[in-house]
């Protein structure tokens, strides 16, 4: 399994808060999918789940209260 490092963390989220590198008609989009784009990012780094575990969450699975998701495995 391959890891990134703290810096490289670091980095990756810099780099999807900031948009840098993107033009004026793509940081017009970045800016309504910030929040969005942040969020799956910390919940692959913080959980390790697939792709398709993440695709296949629905709102019901999210709970606030007690700060967890409902993930549904393969």
């Amino acid at each position: 399994i391959t890891r990134l490092d703290p810096d490289e963390i670091s980095l990756l989220i810099d780099t999807i808060s900031s948009g840098h590198g993107l033009t004026e008609k793509q940081l017009a989009y970045h800016r309504k999918t910030l929040k969005r784009d942040l969020c799956i990012i910390v919940i692959f780094l913080t959980t390790g789940m697939r792709v398709s575990e993440l695709v296949g969450l629905n709102i019901t699975d999210i709970d606030l209260k007690n700060m967890c998701l409902k993930i549904t495995r393969k």
